[in-house]
């Protein structure tokens, strides 16, 4: 009982580490630090909401069976070097082309690891950050400035990290307000293996997120985005996206309702989970092995009533 006590006060430990360093950041966050509830109230200033669709789509799609991205190499001493993700994504490029792109196809793939999104800010927070790759016309991708014809991005994690909503919904919404797309664009979020995620604009004032089983079923879905973006791009009002709809709202009053009792617990259980992730992440960036965060600190453990 002891060793339980003990193992349940570590995370605490931790988590009291990360935010002592991260404290002179809580109103400004880098993408990949937020958390869902965190990137929803930046998302309401500009009156749009998430959409999470609650059920896996299982459907196998229309390509073959993948072989999974490596993520790591096998060193002549007989060891493992992770590549992480900066050092892996040119080749996760190669692999996404190889595997659902046909040479000379009308649409093309850029790393664009470097470059950062526009800022988006609303109720008293703010983020930046960057994605991976750009999808685009293969005739137009290398035109403009790096997001002037984007269509969509790609955000690689490795098989080891997870996927994180928060910051694919605030660079989905980063990258609308840059490319001449708008809100027509899209995002794929992936390990090249068995996480699929896409993130679009159903309509003007909601993104719509879902979880696939197979990464030939997600990429037929985007390439259907990417085939009707012209048309995606009629329902959306150019003169109005630009002006947040909301007031800056403080976190008592988001959106025109009292934050629950609930919904901060949700909040700090999700703000927890993420500063761990992050954690995770810089020790593998350190030390080559990134530690897993242990079931029971997951948000939707902490709140047992998290997906109603």
């Amino acid at each position: 009982q002891q060793r339980q006590q003990q193992q349940q006060q570590l995370p605490q430990d931790i988590l009291d580490f990360v935010r002592n360093e991260m404290d002179n950041r809580t109103k400004n966050k880098p993408m990949s630090e937020a958390s869902q509830y965190w990137a929803e109230r930046i998302l309401a200033a500009y009156g749009v909401r998430h959409d999470r669709v609650r059920t896996v789509v299982t459907d196998a799609g229309s390509s073959k069976n993948l072989q999974p991205y490596e993520w790591t190499i096998q060193t002549s001493e007989g060891g493992t070097w992770n590549k992480g993700e900066h050092g892996g994504t040119p080749g996760a490029l190669e692999w996404l082309k190889e595997n659902f792109m046909d040479a000379g196809g009308p649409y093309d793939l850029k790393v664009v690891t470097g470059a950062s999104l526009p800022k988006v800010k609303g109720n008293r927070r703010s983020a930046t950050g960057k994605s991976d790759i750009l999808i685009g016309a293969a005739k137009d991708i290398h035109k403009g400035m790096t997001f002037d014809f984007a269509i969509g991005l790609i955000e690689l994690k490795t098989s080891r990290s997870p996927l994180k909503v928060g910051q694919n919904l605030l660079q989905l919404l980063a990258l609308s307000t840059t490319s001449s797309f708008k809100k027509a664009v899209v995002l794929l979020a992936t390990d090249c293996n068995t996480k699929w995620e896409l993130f679009y604009f159903s309509n003007a004032s909601t993104i719509t997120s879902k979880v696939y089983e197979h990464g030939s079923k997600t990429w037929d879905d985007l390439l259907q985005l990417l085939n009707y973006v012209d048309d995606r791009s009629n329902y959306v009002d150019k003169n109005t996206f630009w002006i947040p709809s909301l007031p800056q709202l403080g976190e008592q009053d988001l959106a025109g309702f009292d934050v629950s009792e609930r919904d901060k617990k949700k909040s700090k259980a999700e703000e927890d989970e993420a500063m761990l992730e992050h954690f995770a992440d810089r020790m593998a960036e350190v030390y080559g092995e990134r530690p897993t965060v242990p079931w029971w600190a997951r948000a939707n453990v902490k709140i047992p009533d998290y997906y109603i």
